[in-house]
């Protein structure tokens, strides 16, 4: 309380105060402290967030479940990466209310956001089933509350690889958008997947390959099945 007096002497005038005008001032210093504590916690987490995410991309050994507490949501669920930006720049918060505009379209989701270089916002949608093709469509069709904001949406996968390559093709289907601008605020990688593919390196093909064939490109004894199937149903006919 002393150091508290103290503080407020060196703000307030040197007349009498009531109690009330004391009162009122220890308040404003209360919560002023509060706020900047509670700005610095926040800050200190977004941090810790972040070198969590960046060694998941980077494929860096970590604690799975220490990283599952600091990102708030469970790794093994299926994740869906979204890219946010505003050409002309917009803070992180803004952006923030956009990224919640895609949770709000997929039930049961888990909202990761992390504010990245260049005003951009990398998002995460996670749970536990992938989200069905009219949940993508879902997706596609929000209209950004904050005008001139552009979004894509990576394909969903599962578990921490998945984690970080939703977020890589969410980023190939970007590089897309910035060379070849389309009216549409938001681009769902299905849409620009042959031009984002081959514009990265060949693990970025091979994902594209299991993506668009599905059991056919495994390459298991399964997947060699369903290829010869697939091969005998539609071999031509000899007459």
């Amino acid at each position: 309380m002393e150091q508290l007096l103290a503080r407020m002497g060196r703000t307030l005038p040197a007349v009498p105060l009531t109690v009330a005008e004391v009162m009122d001032g220890a308040i404003t210093l209360v919560v002023g402290d509060y706020l900047a504590e509670r700005e610095c916690l926040a800050e200190g987490r977004a941090a810790w967030q972040r070198a969590t995410v960046q060694a998941l991309l980077d494929r860096r050994p970590l604690d799975i479940d220490r990283a599952e507490r600091d990102l708030g949501l469970t790794l093994g669920h299926h994740h869906t990466g979204i890219v946010l930006w505003r050409p002309g720049g917009a803070t992180g918060p803004r952006l923030n209310r956009v990224a919640a505009q895609f949770a709000d379209r997929l039930p049961g989701i888990t909202l990761l956001t992390v504010t990245a270089e260049g005003d951009r916002l990398w998002a995460w949608l996670s749970r536990a089933l992938r989200p069905g093709v009219r949940e993508r469509e879902a997706l596609a069709s929000v209209r950004p509350a904050l005008p001139g904001t552009r979004a894509v949406i990576g394909p969903s996968a599962p578990g921490t690889d998945g984690f970080r390559r939703t977020h890589l093709q969410a980023l190939d289907t970007a590089r897309v958008v910035e060379a070849a601008p389309t009216p549409d605020d938001v681009t769902d990688w299905h849409t620009v997947s042959l031009p984002a593919t081959v514009s990265a390196d060949l693990k970025r093909v091979r994902w594209y390959i299991q993506e668009a064939l599905g059991p056919l490109a495994k390459d298991d004894p399964t997947g060699a099945e369903h290829r010869a199937t697939f091969s005998a149903i539609w071999k031509p006919a000899r007459v």
